[in-house]
C-alpha cells in the first residue's frame, strides 16, 4: 500500500489537531509523523496512529450538555511539539485494509473491498494557544494553561490548574434559558410548584382592586376639571369677563372645604370681592384644576395683583394654593400669580388670606420655582407608578389605563427576568481594575450588560407604544340623540372628560349660575397639534395591555414550572426585592436627578395645566348670554378675618386637628393592640403548662432540686430518671419492648438523652474563680487528655452558642458527651455503673448537663429538658431545672395560618408605625425624647421592630422541623441542640411580646387622656415629679444604707443576705410585706433591724410620699379651675359632634328623611328682586312650619292671583 506524505510547519509549544475526512464511509485511515528529516520507509516516522480512535475519546459535562472529541482528529499536545527550527513536520497517511478491519461493511462496494484501492479524503491540520492576561506583568501569558482535545475550529477548549477571564466571555448576544414549550405544558404540576402561580394571581389580584379604586377617582377627577359662570358684578353681565384658574396643590389634605374669595386688582380699579362657587361639584380637590368666568362690570386695565382668601369652615378648611392664571378674554392677556403656600390657621404663618401679585419672567423662572414644577410634572404625570396616586386631573391619560400599563410593564419585566435568570453566572467576571495603586473590581459585568439591554429591547417598545397611545389618542365621537340636538342646553358626560367634552353648562337655576355649553374644539386641537392619533387606536392599546400580559404570565409560569420549586422560589425573591428597590429608592432618585437636570437646563417650569385647559371664546360667552335671564347677584360683603378672629379660629382649629388626631389615633392603635394580642396569644396553648408540669411530676423533679453532692447525683440518676424514662412492664403485667416512650405512656424521647460535662483545666491555682472566668468568656476550659473510650469530647461553637445560665455561672455548649442510646433501665444502670467507679465526676468537674427533648404527639408540643447540676470547689452540688415547652409543627391548623396572616399584618403595621414615629422625631428632635409619651412611644417602635426580626428568625428556626428529616439530621449532639435552638428562640420571642405587651398596655393610658381624672393623674405625677426626684434620692441613700449594714450582719450567716444582690431582694420583700424570720445566731439584732426598718420606711418615707403627691394634686385641681386643659376641649367639642350627629340622626328617623346627608350646604339669602321673581313665577306657594305655643306644625297653601292680575 502507498503512504501519502504531507509536510508542514510547527510552532514550540502549541498543540496540534490533525483532522481527518474520507470520502468514503467505514474506511479507517492510518496516520503518520516525522520531525526533520523526510521519511523513506516506514519504521522512520516517530509516532502514529488509527482514526477513527472510539476507544478513549475525552468528554466534557456541561449541565445537560456533554462535549465529546471529535473521532476523526489526533491531538497532539503542545508538550510534545518541539522547537523544530529549520526542520519540517511530515506527516504520512493511508487507509486500512478491510482485512484488517475484520467484516466488511455490506454498504462498501466490491471495488473498495481489496486490499487495495484509492482513496480521497480532506485534511485539516491547525495549532491552538491558550492564554491568559496576567495583571502582575500586564502581559498574556500561558503558564498552567494548556489546549484539550476538544478545540476545533469554532470551539476553544483550554485546561488550566488556576481561575482566569478569557477574551472567549465577550458576548454580543446572550440567549435565554432554555424552553421547551409542549414539554413544559405536560410538567405543569401546580401543588408540587405553586409559587409563581401564586405570585401571578396575587398580581392580578392586586390589579382588579386597584382598577376598581381607579374607575372611582377617575369619575372623582372629571368633576374637578371644569369652567364655571359665576354671579359677577351687582352692576349685571357686561362686555368684560375674565378668566380664573385656580390650581390646588398635590401635597397630602391639600383641598379645602371652606368659602373662597377673590378680589381682582388692576390699573382701572378692583372687582369684588367675589365668591369662586359651584354647588353642582365639590371645588379645590387636591390636585384640582378649577376654572371660573367672572362677568364684570368694567374693564380693569392690566391686573397685577389679586387678593384671594377663605372664610376657614367646614370639616377641613386647610388650603394649599398652588397659583392662579388669569386671561383677560377681551384682549387675550394671561397673567400668573404664584402662591405655593399655605391658607390654614395651623400652617405657615397661621393667616387665610394672602394678596398676590402678578409673576414676572423672572420670577417665574427661579430654581425653586422651575425645580417644584419639573419634579411635581416627573411624578405626578411622568413617572408610571406614582402618577396612578397624583395624576392631574387635565390629563386624558386616566388612571384604569396608568394602572394596566404598570400591570403590563410588571409582567413583561418578570418574563424577562425569569427568561435570563441565571445566565449572568454562565460568564466570567472581568478582571480587577487598577486605579491608584488598588486592586478595584467591576460589579458588573459584560454579560449582564448585554442580558439589561436585550431586557429593554424586549420590554421597552411595547409598553411604550402603549402608553403613548392612551396619552395621545384623540377624545371619541359624541353619541347625540334627535332631543339632544334639539336643545342646545344637555350635552353627554362621561366617567372622565377628555379636553374636547370640557363644557359650560348651566348648573343651577334657582340663582343664576351657568356654563355655556363649549363646542369650539380649535384651540385644544391647535395645542395637541402634530400629537393626535385616532381615537379608535385606543382599541388597539387595549388589545397590546392584554396581550402582553397574557403572554407574560404565560410564559412566567411555564418557566416557573420548568426550574422546580426551589429555583422558582430563589427567583421570586430576588426579583421583587430588586423591583421595590428599584421602584421606591432608584427611580425616585433618578426623577429628582432629571428634574435638577431639566431645571438647570432649560429654566423653564410645565405648564401643562394651563395649556391642557381650554380657553373659552369671548363672542361665544357674550352670545349665550345674552340670551339668557340674568338676575344681578347681591353684593358680597365677605372680608378677610381679623387678627381676633384668627386667633379663635386657631383655636378651634387645633381642637378639632386634635379630635380627628385622637380618633385616628384609637382606631389605629385598637388595631395595633388586636393585631399584637393574636400574635402573641395564638401560637400558646394550655397545654404547655400541663405538659411541663407532667414531665416534672413524671421524673419527679423534687428529687433533683435534693442533690447536694456527687453521691446523691448518682442516686438520683440510678433511681429516678432511669425508672422515669423508660417502664419495662404494661398496667397489666406484660413485657413492654423499648418504644422510646417514657413511663406516662404518652412523652416521646426524641433522640438520645446524653450527659453534657463542663470541666476545669488541672493547673488551675483557683479552680472556681478560673471557671466563672472562663465560662464567662464562653468557653469551658476543658482538660486536654480524653475522659475514657465511651466519651466523646466536643468543643465550643461560637456561632451556635445558646448560654445555659445557672446559679454561680454562665455555661456556653461544648464538653465531654455521654450518649444513652437506649433508655432501658438495664442499660441507664449498666453506663452509670461504668461512670460513676471510673470518677467520671471529680474536683475538676464544675457542671453536669442532663439533656433531653419530649415529643407528647397528642398535644403536638414538644420539651426541651436541661437538668443542671453545679459543682462548686468546695464540694457542694447546686441544682437547676429547666424544662421549655414549645410547639414547632405548628401550621397543622387552619387557625394557624390565620396566626401568620396576623404575623404579616403585624409587619405592615410596624413598618408604619416606625416611619410615623421618625416623622415625629425629625419634626420635635429633642423634644420627642423629653416628654414622657415620646418615650414611650419610641420604646413601643422599638419593641416592634425587634420583634419583627425575632418573630421571622423565629419562625425560619421552627421551619427546619417542617420537612420529614428537618431535626433529625447531622450528629447526635447537633439534633438535641436543633432543640434547644429552636426552644430558646421561642423563648426570647415571648419575652419580647411580653415587654410589647406590657408597653402597649401603658399606652393604653394615653388613649385616655381625655378623661378628666387621667387627666388629674398625668398632671398630678408630672407636678410632682420635680420633688419627687429629690425625694428618691432620699430613699436609694437610706435604703443602701439599711442594705449595707445588713449585708455585713448577716451576709455569713443568713441565707438570704449574700451576696448584696440578695440582700436587696430580700429588703425590697420585707418592704413589700413579706415577714423574713431571722435564725437563733441573730434572736437580737435581726428583729432589732426589721423593726427599725419598716417603721422608719412605712411610717416616714412613705408619708412623704404621700404628702408630695397630695400638695401636687391640690395645685394641678387650681390650676385646671382657672383654665380648662386641651384634653377636656377637646372632649367637649368629640361630645358637641356626637350629640349633633345623635340629633341630627333621631330627627331623620322621626321624619322618615333616612340618613342624613354628609354634606352640609350653606343657608342662603336671596335678594328681593330675586325674591319677586320667584313668587310672580309661582302658581302657588305652599307654607308648613310649627305653631305657637305648640309642638304641632300647620300647612295652608295659597293660590298665586299675582300672574293673572287679580290680587
Amino acid at each position: 500500500m502507498l503512504i501519502q506524505t504531507h509536510q508542514f510547519n510547527a510552532t514550540k509549544g502549541r498543540s496540534l489537531y490533525i483532522t481527518v475526512t474520507p470520502h468514503l464511509a467505514n474506511v479507517s485511515v492510518r496516520l503518520y509523523l516525522k520531525r526533520g528529516q523526510e521519511p523513506r520507509r516506514i519504521d522512520e516516522f516517530d509516532r502514529n496512529t488509527t482514526l477513527p480512535d472510539d476507544a478513549d475519546l475525552f468528554n466534557l459535562s456541561l449541565g445537560t450538555e456533554t462535549l465529546t472529541a471529535d473521532r476523526w482528529t489526533w491531538f497532539i499536545p503542545g508538550s510534545d511539539v518541539e522547537d523544530p527550527m529549520n526542520y519540517m513536520y511530515y506527516l504520512g497517511m493511508q487507509h486500512v485494509p478491510h482485512t484488517e478491519q475484520g467484516d466488511v461493511a455490506p454498504s462498501v462496494s466490491p471495488e473498495y473491498r481489496g486490499e487495495n484501492f484509492t482513496l480521497n479524503y480532506t485534511v485539516q491540520i491547525y495549532s491552538t494557544h491558550c492564554l491568559y492576561f496576567n495583571e502582575d506583568i500586564d502581559d498574556f501569558r500561558s503558564d498552567g494553561c494548556q489546549p484539550g482535545p476538544l478545540s476545533n475550529t469554532s470551539l476553544s477548549h483550554c485546561r488550566c490548574d488556576h481561575l482566569t477571564a478569557f477574551g472567549s466571555g465577550f458576548q454580543f448576544f446572550v440567549a435565554p434559558n432554555k424552553l421547551n414549550v409542549l414539554q413544559a405544558f405536560k410538567n405543569l404540576n401546580f401543588k408540587e410548584n405553586p409559587v409563581v402561580v401564586i405570585a401571578i394571581s396575587v398580581v392580578v389580584g392586586i390589579y382588579l382592586l386597584a382598577v376598581i379604586w381607579a374607575r372611582r377617582k377617575d369619575r372623582e377627577d372629571s368633576k374637578k376639571v371644569g369652567a364655571t359662570i359665576l354671579r359677577g358684578d351687582q352692576n349685571g353681565f357686561n362686555d368684560h369677563f375674565y378668566q380664573i384658574i385656580v390650581l390646588t396643590g398635590s401635597r397630602s389634605q391639600s383641598s379645602t372645604s371652606a368659602r373662597v374669595f377673590m378680589t381682582l386688582i388692576g390699573k382701572g380699579g378692583e372687582s369684588g370681592p367675589h365668591e369662586l362657587e359651584d354647588h353642582d361639584r365639590t371645588i379645590f380637590r387636591e390636585g384640582g384644576v378649577d376654572t371660573f368666568i367672572l362677568p364684570a362690570s368694567r374693564h380693569l386695565g392690566s391686573l397685577y395683583a389679586v387678593h384671594i382668601w377663605h372664610d376657614n369652615t367646614g370639616p377641613c378648611p386647610s388650603w394649599f394654593l398652588d397659583r392662579i392664571i388669569l386671561q383677560d378674554l377681551s384682549d387675550g392677556k394671561k397673567y400668573s400669580f404664584l402662591c405655593q403656600r399655605w391658607l390654614a390657621v395651623e400652617e405657615g404663618d397661621g393667616r387665610v388670606d394672602c394678596l398676590l401679585s402678578s409673576a414676572t419672567d423672572k420670577q417665574i423662572s427661579t430654581l425653586s420655582h422651575v425645580f417644584n414644577s419639573q419634579t411635581s410634572k416627573a411624578f405626578n404625570d411622568g413617572h408610571l407608578w406614582c402618577s396612578v396616586v397624583g395624576r392631574p386631573a387635565y390629563s386624558p391619560f386616566t388612571r384604569v389605563q396608568r394602572v394596566s400599563c404598570c400591570l403590563s410593564l410588571l409582567l413583561c419585566t418578570m418574563v424577562t427576568n425569569i427568561m435570563f435568570f441565571g445566565r449572568a453566572d454562565d460568564f466570567s467576571k472581568p478582571p480587577p481594575v487598577d486605579i491608584l495603586g488598588f486592586k478595584v473590581q467591576i460589579p458588573i459585568s459584560w454579560a449582564q450588560i448585554i442580558i439589561g439591554v436585550q431586557s429593554c429591547l424586549i420590554i421597552f417598545p411595547i409598553n411604550l407604544a402603549i402608553v403613548e397611545i392612551f396619552r395621545h389618542v384623540a377624545s371619541p365621537p359624541e353619541r347625540k340623540t334627535k332631543d339632544q340636538n334639539d336643545s342646545s342646553a344637555s350635552s353627554t358626560s362621561s366617567d372622565v372628560i377628555s379636553l374636547e367634552e370640557i363644557e359650560l353648562q348651566k348648573i343651577d337655576k334657582a340663582w343664576d349660575f351657568y356654563r355655556l355649553p363649549y363646542s369650539d374644539k380649535k384651540v385644544t386641537d391647535e395645542k395637541r397639534k402634530g400629537c393626535i392619533i385616532p381615537w379608535w387606536c385606543v382599541f388597539i392599546a387595549w388589545f397590546l395591555v392584554f396581550a402582553s400580559c397574557f403572554l407574560s404570565a404565560l410564559f412566567t409560569i411555564l418557566y416557573g414550572s420548568e426550574y422546580g420549586r426551589e429555583k422558582a422560589e430563589a427567583w421570586l425573591f430576588t426579583f421583587f426585592t430588586s423591583f421595590f428597590t428599584d421602584l421606591l429608592i432608584l427611580q425616585p432618585v433618578k426623577v429628582v436627578l432629571l428634574a435638577v437636570g431639566l431645571t438647570l437646563l432649560l429654566r423653564k417650569p410645565h405648564e401643562d395645566a394651563e395649556n391642557l385647559t381650554p380657553t373659552l371664546d369671548y363672542d361665544e360667552v357674550r352670545s349665550y348670554l345674552s340670551t339668557i335671564k340674568v338676575t344681578p347677584a347681591k353684593k358680597c360683603l365677605e372680608e378677610p378675618p381679623d387678627s381676633t378672629q384668627l386667633a379663635e379660629m386657631r383655636v378651634r382649629r387645633f381642637v378639632e386637628i386634635s379630635l380627628k388626631s385622637a380618633i385616628y389615633e384609637f382606631v389605629f392603635y385598637f388595631m395595633f393592640v388586636l393585631v399584637l394580642a393574636v400574635i402573641a396569644n395564638g401560637p400558646r396553648d394550655t397545654g404547655m403548662f400541663h405538659m411541663t408540669r407532667n414531665i416534672r411530676q413524671t421524673m419527679d423533679v423534687s428529687c433533683v432540686l435534693q442533690v447536694n453532692d456527687v453521691q446523691s447525683f448518682w442516686n438520683f440518676v440510678r433511681y429516678t430518671l432511669s425508672p422515669a424514662l423508660h417502664d419495662n412492664q404494661w398496667y397489666n403485667g406484660d413485657i413492654r419492648e423499648p418504644d422510646g416512650f417514657m413511663t406516662d405512656k404518652t412523652s416521646y424521647v426524641v433522640g438520645p438523652v446524653r450527659l453534657r460535662q463542663l470541666r476545669v483545666a488541672k493547673e488551675a491555682c483557683l479552680p472556681s474563680l478560673k471557671s466563672r472566668a472562663s465560662q464567662r468568656r464562653g468557653r469551658a476550659n476543658d482538660e486536654s487528655s480524653d475522659r475514657g473510650p465511651a466519651l466523646r469530647r466536643v468543643f465550643h461553637t461560637a456561632v451556635t452558642d445558646i448560654p445555659v445560665v445557672g446559679t454561680y455561672a454562665t455555661y456556653w455548649d461544648g464538653g465531654y458527651f455521654v450518649t444513652f442510646t437506649n433508655t432501658t433501665p438495664s442499660a441507664v444502670l449498666a453506663t452509670v455503673a461504668q461512670l460513676e467507679p471510673s470518677g467520671w465526676i471529680d474536683r475538676y468537674t464544675r457542671a453536669v448537663f442532663i439533656e433531653m427533648t419530649i415529643y407528647n404527639p397528642h398535644a403536638n408540643l414538644f420539651s426541651v429538658v436541661n437538668l443542671l447540676t453545679e459543682f462548686t470547689a468546695i464540694g457542694n452540688a447546686y441544682p437547676h431545672v429547666d424544662i421549655t415547652t414549645v410547639r414547632l409543627y405548628r401550621f397543622q391548623t387552619t387557625w394557624a395560618w390565620v396566626v401568620v396572616g396576623f404575623q404579616g399584618v403585624f409587619i405592615i403595621f410596624t413598618l408604619y408605625f416606625a416611619f410615623k414615629e421618625m416623622d415625629h422625631i425629625l419634626k420635635l428632635r429633642c423634644l420627642y425624647l423629653k416628654t414622657f409619651w415620646g418615650c414611650v412611644e419610641l420604646s413601643l417602635a422599638l419593641l416592634s421592630l425587634a420583634e419583627v426580626g425575632v418573630m421571622l428568625y423565629t419562625l425560619y428556626v421552627v421551619l427546619e422541623f417542617q420537612s420529614k428529616q428537618g431535626a433529625n439530621t447531622g450528629l447526635v449532639e447537633k439534633t438535641f441542640e436543633k432543640y434547644r435552638r429552636a426552644a430558646y428562640w421561642d423563648q426570647i420571642n415571648m419575652y419580647v411580646q411580653g415587654c410589647l405587651v406590657c408597653v402597649g398596655t401603658i399606652k393604653l393610658l394615653h388613649l385616655l387622656r381625655f378623661n378628666k381624672h387621667v387627666v388629674l393623674g398625668a398632671d398630678t405625677i408630672k407636678k410632682a415629679a420635680g420633688p419627687l426626684s429629690g425625694f428618691l434620692l432620699i430613699f436609694t441613700l437610706v435604703f443602701l444604707a439599711f442594705a449595707m449594714f445588713a449585708s455585713l450582719v448577716f451576709g455569713s450567716t443568713e441565707e438570704g443576705f449574700s451576696p448584696f444582690i440578695a440582700t436587696l431582694e430580700t429588703m425590697f420583700t420585707i418592704l413589700l410585706g413579706k415577714f423574713y424570720e431571722m435564725s437563733d445566731r441573730n434572736w437580737i439584732m435581726g428583729p432589732l433591724f426589721t423593726f427599725t426598718f419598716i417603721t422608719f420606711f412605712q411610717w416616714v418615707i412613705i408619708t412623704m410620699v404621700v404628702a408630695i403627691l397630695d400638695c401636687a394634686i391640690h395645685e394641678v385641681a387650681e390650676e385646671n379651675t382657672q383654665q380648662k386643659p386641651e384634653t377636656e376641649q377637646v372632649a367637649d367639642l368629640m361630645l358637641e359632634r356626637l350629640q349633633s350627629w345623635v340629633g341630627s340622626l333621631g330627627g331623620a328617623l322621626q321624619h322618615g328623611q333616612g340618613w342624613p346627608s354628609s354634606v352640609i350646604k350653606e343657608a342662603y339669602s336671596p335678594t328681593e328682586e330675586e325674591m319677586m321673581d320667584f313668587l310672580t313665577k309661582a302658581d302657588s306657594i305652599r307654607f308648613r312650619g310649627p305653631q305657637d305655643n305648640s309642638s304641632a306644625n300647620i300647612e295652608f297653601c295659597i293660590e298665586n292671583q299675582i300672574s293673572s292680575g287679580t290680587v
